[in-house]
């Protein structure tokens, strides 16, 4: 209140001086809230500010442990394609060798088998041959006898 009494010492009567008073101290106040505000903001904002940061880094960190968890997968699952590769060769290659194999049997069989034909085919065209030669035989000695029956 030493700021009223000094307006009254000025020659302001009392009613005002309280007013002036009341108004000079209302907005000192709100000054006042108005600045601490502000500094709470600012506060709050280098608060936020650091605090975003922070979970930057812990995300950057996350990503970085999640992306050498990934190559390292990659590379794992690399590897054993690679062996399955080698195994799917390997049992390519034996199956190659089992069907080249059984082709060289069934070659061998096929051979046996046309040497088997040609045989019986021989052996057939001889018992034709024979046939035909003796049916020739037996038409030709049947036909003399005929021949020899009306001529003699």
């Amino acid at each position: 209140m030493s700021p009223a009494r000094s307006l009254e010492g000025h020659g302001l009567p009392s009613k005002h001086t309280e007013a002036v008073s009341l108004a000079i101290s209302k907005a000192a106040n709100a000054t006042f809230e108005e600045v601490s505000a502000n500094f709470v903001k600012k506060t709050d904002q280098e608060h936020y500010a650091c605090n975003s940061q922070h979970e930057i880094d812990k995300v950057r960190a996350s990503m970085e442990r999640i992306r050498t968890d990934l190559l390292y997968k990659m590379n794992l699952m690399g590897m054993k394609i690679d062996k399955l590769t080698d195994v799917l060769n390997v049992r390519l290659e034996a199956n190659e060798r089992e069907f080249r194999a059984e082709i060289g049997t069934t070659r061998a069989e096929i051979g046996t088998m046309k040497a088997e034909l040609i045989a019986k085919l021989e052996g057939a065209r001889y018992d034709m041959i024979k046939y035909f030669v003796g049916t020739i035989v037996s038409v030709s000695a049947l036909s003399a006898a005929v021949i020899r029956y009306f001529v003699v």
